[in-house]
């Protein structure tokens, strides 16, 4: 939807990108990686006064978003390389570069999620367990039998 909550298409989107919107969107990319402006102006092509004015243009936000979703699906897709090949192993990756893939698409894929474990506590007799929220003077907060 646009600002006045009218529906808008993709095509509509995207006629109105800059026509320098895939080197925006790198040039957003690059620097989520650590890149340093000038070096990300040299990838794409541009100066470093252009990317300064990408910066101040109305898109660069959403350039941004479009980088950081390319991020994420490049980081799942090496995820699960990762995982595939250790699987192909028939053991688990004992390497970092595993439990960081693992860690990843355990908390990016709810498919893939550790079961959940749940815990009940119960006080005396089976009752409830009571509670304090918050901070209290040292007065107020007693044991509770």
């Amino acid at each position: 939807m646009d600002h006045s909550g009218e529906a808008v298409t993709l095509t509509q989107v995207q006629e109105k990108r800059p026509s320098s919107w895939e080197k925006r969107v790198m040039v957003a990319y690059l620097r989520a990686l650590g890149v340093t402006w000038a070096a990300c102006a040299s990838a794409v092509g541009v100066s470093l006064r252009t990317v300064h004015r990408w910066q101040e243009h109305e898109s660069w936000s959403d350039a941004v978003k479009e980088a950081a979703d390319r991020w994420h699906v490049d980081m799942d897709q090496k995820s699960r390389a990762v995982i595939t090949q250790a699987v192909e192993k028939f053991a688990d990756d004992p390497t970092e570069a595993g439990k960081t893939a693992r860690w990843y698409l355990e908390r990016t894929d709810p498919r893939l999620a550790p079961p959940a474990i749940q815990h009940q506590l119960s006080g005396s007799e089976g009752g409830a367990v009571p509670i304090i929220v918050g901070a209290a003077p040292a007065g107020l907060l007693r044991a509770t039998e």
